[in-house]
């Protein structure tokens, strides 16, 4: 299998921002800088299961996306064979599982149930309306939790804040996949949420998910320490809910592919852009 052809099966850039994502859980809980051996330790489960979910998902959606005429996901383009695709899935799984056992109790506990919903998830709950989209917003919200219980046996409020704002965003991240691809979920008879509920309903519902999201992004910045007053993070998050705005707004006026499309890199931008501000104040920087 070509690297190529393996980083679009596992989406190897999602993983990176779980790893991201848990190192600014084990900063959170600490108050600073964690040992860079646990760090590394801590990242490979959510990196490998990361990977591991995404690969297993293009094996069962196959049927999906070529109807979606999805040419961009290399199974469906024919540069990775469906069983490359599965074994290398379950392969990615065991390491990631395996690499917990090193770690709490929690942190073994999280990495179980999330490597079994994911199969779990694309075997059969992304068919079911918002289940699958919860699932996978929770897949962008927990890094911080089981980077949290990584360090620490308790967990910080903060870390809790910044897990339902990022909970929040990706339930709407996911109701645009799911408007995108309605065509082929219909024919598979999956129950998302825009087939169930109409194609503009579910738009004006991730819309409303977005501006929630908008809205919760500056509670830390007046209640929680090290957040409170910190222009490092109301720059850095000023800059995620311009991005979350683009992405919520456009698809109201233009529901195309192309606008969909946009929204969801869009989301993506913010998303990255979000842990950079969650970084900062984790970190105090710039804090008054």
């Amino acid at each position: 299998m070509k690297l190529k052809s393996f980083m679009k099966l596992t989406r190897f850039e999602h993983s990176l921002m779980l790893v991201l994502a848990t190192v600014i859980g084990q900063i959170m809980a600490l108050g600073g800088a964690p040992d860079p051996k646990i760090a590394l330790l801590a990242s490979i489960p959510p990196f490998f299961i990361g990977l591991a979910s995404f690969a297993i998902n293009d094996f069962f959606d196959v049927e999906t996306d070529a109807k979606n005429k999805r040419f961009d996901r290399p199974i469906v383009s024919g540069d990775v064979s469906p069983g490359e695709a599965y074994y290398l899935s379950i392969g990615l799984f065991l390491v990631g599982l395996l690499a917990s056992f090193e770690l709490s109790l929690e942190c073994e506990v999280i990495a179980g149930i999330f490597a079994i919903v994911a199969y779990l998830y694309s075997l059969k709950l992304k068919d079911w309306p918002i289940v699958g989209n919860v699932y996978i917003a929770a897949t962008m919200a927990v890094p911080f939790v089981y980077g949290n219980y990584s360090v620490s046996s308790s967990l910080m409020p903060s870390v809790l804040v910044l897990s339902i704002i990022a909970l929040i965003a990706g339930i709407a991240r996911e109701i645009a996949g799911d408007v995108r691809d309605m065509k082929g979920d219909r024919a598979r008879k999956s129950e998302t949420v825009p087939v169930v509920i109409g194609r503009k309903n579910a738009l004006f519902l991730h819309s409303a998910l977005y501006l929630a999201a908008v809205l919760l992004s500056f509670y830390p910045y007046i209640y929680l320490e090290g957040f409170r007053g910190n222009f490092g993070y109301l720059a850095l998050i000023g800059l995620t809910d311009l991005l979350i705005l683009y992405a919520a707004i456009p698809p109201l006026v233009n529901d195309s592919t192309e606008t969909l499309k946009r929204s969801r890199n869009a989301s993506l931008a913010a998303l990255g852009t979000g842990l950079l501000g969650f970084l900062a104040g984790a970190l105090k920087l710039f804090a008054s």
